[in-house]
């Protein structure tokens, strides 16, 4: 496996902001990902079996690392489901409508008390439609413009469910005095930027091992699990050890097939134990975690890890 040499001088970084806040979130790493990623931008097909915000492909596309077929999943129904509605420019105008109507209420709620029991009638509403089969497409719309909602409204973003699979994360106050929601015209830019770059993907919900059957060694896959020793009930089932062995042997057939993969996680014992593999490489990255989320200025430096079956020039020496 082949790379070539990158420059870092001049590398050009065009944000997009995300429409929801996802637990383990990219944005810190995007340009240094982003980099190694266009080693190889002669891949067919892009991957990301672990989409949940989509901070990397949105990244990757709009500075037009990735031109190629895109395939995003999540196992997440109603995350995918979100995009699907997005994607589409007739259902994309009738979310964006739904959701400022639904801010719009919120804001003109001058008690937090209020606020809050808005939130919560809300959300009773939300696991209603989650559990509800054969929904129609204004009920689709509707879970998905309340999925938005409560993403901004709810405890520091945090998207969890219940064994029971109910969303169930409290109301969420917010720095300062004014509790509302002000996104302006963000609403509509966003939206239709997302759905822009959403055109030439296939959007699935699937187990992440049934997305990647028909990778071949033309392709390019980022996996961005779960990570060790974080927070992993994003779903009712959650994902544990067996999982995590699950996607050690994925890892390895990927290295069998050459094709090129990619994936970031915590950089802990545990982690090193799991995925060590002398024919990968290994490097550690910096990142800044923000300790008191009610104090952006009260950060720690971390490390986080970069495993792929292919040299990444641009990160100095693998640590294996």
């Amino acid at each position: 496996m082949s790379s070539q040499q990158l420059n870092l001088q001049g590398i050009k970084q065009l944000n997009h902001q995300t429409l929801l806040k996802w637990p383990g979130n990219k944005t810190q790493l995007l340009k240094q990902i982003g980099l190694c990623v266009s080693q190889f931008g002669n891949f067919e097909n892009y991957y990301e079996p672990f989409l949940g915000s989509g901070a990397l492909y949105f990244y990757l596309k709009k500075n037009k690392f990735i031109n190629q077929k895109s395939f995003l999943n999540d196992y997440l129904n109603e995350l995918i489901l979100f995009y699907k509605i997005i994607k589409n420019p007739k259902t994309n105008e009738k979310i964006i409508k739904e959701i400022s109507e639904i801010i719009y209420k919120y804001n003109s709620l001058e008690k937090f008390l209020d606020k809050k029991e808005m939130y919560l009638s809300t959300r009773d509403r939300y696991n209603e439609l989650l559990v509800k089969k054969n929904r129609t497409i204004e009920e689709s719309i509707e879970q998905s413009a309340l999925l938005y909602f409560l993403n901004k409204s709810c405890f520091n973003g945090v998207y969890r469910k219940s064994k029971q699979g109910k969303f169930n994360v409290p109301h969420g106050r917010r720095v300062g005095n004014s509790q509302s929601l002000n996104f302006g015209n963000q609403i509509h830019e966003n939206f239709r930027i997302t759905q822009t770059l959403l055109r030439n993907t296939k959007l699935t919900s699937l187990s992440y091992i049934n997305v990647l059957d028909d990778v071949t060694d033309k392709d390019f896959v980022y996996l961005d699990p779960p990570y060790v020793g974080n927070f992993t009930d994003y779903t009712s089932e959650g994902f544990g050890d067996k999982d995590f062995n699950q996607l050690v042997d994925l890892i390895n057939e990927l290295t069998n097939k050459q094709t090129f993969f990619l994936m970031s996680n915590s950089n802990t014992p545990k982690t090193l134990d799991i995925f060590y593999d002398k024919k990968l490489y290994c490097y550690e990255i910096g990142v800044t975690r923000t300790i008191d989320r009610t104090n952006k200025s009260n950060k720690g430096s971390t490390t986080e890890l970069l495993i792929s079956n292919y040299e990444l020039n641009v990160l100095g020496n693998s640590i294996w």
